[in-house]
């Protein structure tokens, strides 16, 4: 007389397999950039920049003409000043988005979870790319707020409805936000924030303002094509070295071209 053995009831699952998808990493890296003290203090003084600027500004404009040479309404220009110094701060945000991971070891959980790194890389490109624009717009429409408030005594003043007023708040915002990206890339080339953040600030301000005293012409036309001639973007149309959007295009190129070597760099290197 045989007996039945009785089977073993198979385990339950007790974890969940998730996959690696491009919107998840978009969370996680949502997450990890506003948790992070120095990216709600970086994009705080960013926008005390901008308005502080401003304002000071279009105090001045209201005794002197600070701005003489240009057709832009004073309104407008004393609004978007403050994005010249606000700009070394996206820098910062830029290179530290991936320099301190590096520098603290975390990349590699961040390419642990997503072992394909490219897509990891652009969801940090995305998040900080859209994040610094949506900062950097909100903060030149206040400062356009706060100056117009400021000039309402006099005839200074401007409107959104103005020529060029719009599509300087907006090339602010634009140039910011590919200038925080250009940075993460660079950061992500050269795994070092201080060497990143130098490697921007001389392309930015050191190059553009010592190339042209050397009397070579091939260096002085070699500063119409440097990144900072993205400012075009947000500069009076005859202020410009090149046309509105032709000099931005120079800075979206910058942009591009830095993140394909960043990575085809990240592919190959090591954590």
């Amino acid at each position: 007389m045989s007996t039945a053995t009785p089977t073993r009831p198979a385990p339950s699952p007790t974890t969940t397999r998730f996959n690696v998808t491009f919107p998840r990493l978009l969370r996680s890296e949502t997450i990890k950039l506003f948790t992070v003290r120095s990216t709600i203090w970086s994009m705080s003084v960013a926008v005390v920049l901008v308005i502080g600027f401003a304002a000071i500004m279009a105090f001045a404009s209201k005794s002197e003409d600070v701005f003489g040479g240009t057709n832009v309404p004073v309104g407008v220009m004393a609004a978007i000043v403050g994005v010249y110094f606000a700009q070394l701060v996206y820098v910062v945000l830029g290179v530290i988005g991936i320099g301190s991971e590096y520098s603290t070891g975390m990349i590699r959980s961040t390419l642990s979870a997503a072992p394909a790194r490219v897509p990891a890389l652009l969801a940090k490109t995305v998040v900080l790319g859209v994040a610094s624009f949506v900062v950097s717009f909100i903060s030149v429409l206040l400062a356009f707020a706060l100056v117009q408030a400021i000039l309402s005594s006099t005839t200074l003043g401007a409107r959104l409805g103005d020529p060029e007023v719009l599509r300087m708040l907006v090339g602010a915002a634009l140039y910011l936000s590919f200038l925080t990206m250009f940075s993460l890339a660079v950061g992500a080339i050269v795994r070092n924030t201080a060497a990143g953040i130098s490697i921007i600030v001389g392309l930015l301000l050191i190059l553009p303002t010592f190339l042209p005293l050397i009397p070579w012409n091939p260096l002085k036309e070699l500063v119409k094509y440097l990144p900072s001639v993205g400012d075009s973007a947000f500069a009076p149309p005859d202020m410009g070295v090149h046309s509105t959007w032709t000099g931005f295009a120079i800075l979206v190129a910058w942009t591009v071209g830095a993140t394909v070597v960043a990575a085809i760099l990240i592919k190959r290197r090591d954590a």
